[in-house]
C-alpha cells in the first residue's frame, strides 16, 4: 500500500511538473515604445541580461535610458544594489517581437556582465585602472576603442566579442562555442580557449603570451 501511494504521488508531482512546464507566458511587444530616464547613480558595474541592446558610454556623470515597448513596462527588471546596477526582463516569461534598448552614462567602469542574448557597445572608455568583462548566453559585446590596465575577458555559451583594445596585461577565456576578434596590443596576454570556440588576434599585438588551446578549438 505504501508503494502504491508513493508512486501515485511521482505520478502526480511530474503531472503539475509538466503541467507548469507548458504554461510559460508570452509577452509579445505591443509595438508602441515608451522611453523612461531613471535617476541611478554611483554604479560602476553593471549586469545586462534579457536580450537588451545597450550602449554604454563613459562621461562625467551617470545616466540610464531605457527603451521599450510600453506593455513590457511592468515586466522590466532594474535594480541596484551597492555599486552594481542590473538590468533585465522578469524570468519566467517569454517575450518575442519586443524592443529592448538602453542608454547608460557612467564616468567608472569596473566591470560588466552580458548575459541571456543581450549585446553592449563600448563607447569612450580609455582608462587607467582594471575592467573585468563577461560575455554568455548567446551575447554579443563591441569593444569598440577601449584600453584599461588590466583586463579578464570570459567568453562562452555561444558568445562573441570584437574590437579594438589596449591593455597592459590580458587574460582570455573563451569556451562554448564562442569567439573573440581582437586588434590592438598588451604587454602580456593569457588566453585559454576550450569546446569548439575560435580566436582571432591576427591584429593583436603582444611582447608574452601564454596560450592553451584544447578540443577543436582555434
Amino acid at each position: 500500500m505504501t508503494r502504491i501511494i508513493a508512486v501515485v504521488l511521482i505520478g502526480i508531482l511530474i503531472a503539475l511538473a509538466a503541467g507548469t512546464a507548458g504554461c510559460t507566458t508570452v509577452v509579445s511587444g505591443s509595438g508602441e515604445t515608451a522611453t523612461w530616464e531613471m535617476a541611478y547613480t554611483a554604479f560602476n558595474r553593471l549586469e545586462i541580461s534579457s536580450g537588451f541592446e545597450v550602449t554604454l558610454t563613459r562621461t562625467d556623470s551617470h545616466a540610464v535610458s531605457i527603451t521599450v515597448d510600453k506593455n513590457l513596462y511592468e515586466h522590466l527588471k532594474i535594480a541596484q544594489r551597492g555599486d552594481t546596477l542590473y538590468l533585465g526582463l522578469k524570468p519566467g516569461r517569454i517575450y518575442e517581437d519586443a524592443v529592448r534598448r538602453a542608454s547608460i552614462s557612467l564616468p567608472e567602469l569596473r566591470r560588466l556582465e552580458v548575459s541571456g542574448g543581450s549585446s553592449v557597445t563600448l563607447s569612450g572608455f580609455s582608462v587607467g585602472y582594471p575592467v573585468d568583462f563577461i560575455v554568455s548566453g548567446s551575447s554579443k559585446l563591441d569593444f569598440g576603442q577601449t584600453a584599461v590596465s588590466n583586463t579578464t575577458i570570459n567568453i562562452s555559451g555561444a558568445s562573441t566579442a570584437y574590437g579594438n583594445l589596449q591593455a597592459t596585461k590580458v587574460g582570455l577565456d573563451i569556451s562554448g562555442k564562442s569567439s573573440l576578434r581582437l586588434t590592438g596590443k598588451a604587454e602580456s596576454m593569457t588566453l585559454v580557449v576550450s569546446g569548439v570556440s575560435s580566436a582571432d588576434l591576427a591584429n593583436f599585438a603582444t611582447v608574452t603570451a601564454s596560450v592553451d588551446l584544447s578540443s577543436i578549438s582555434q
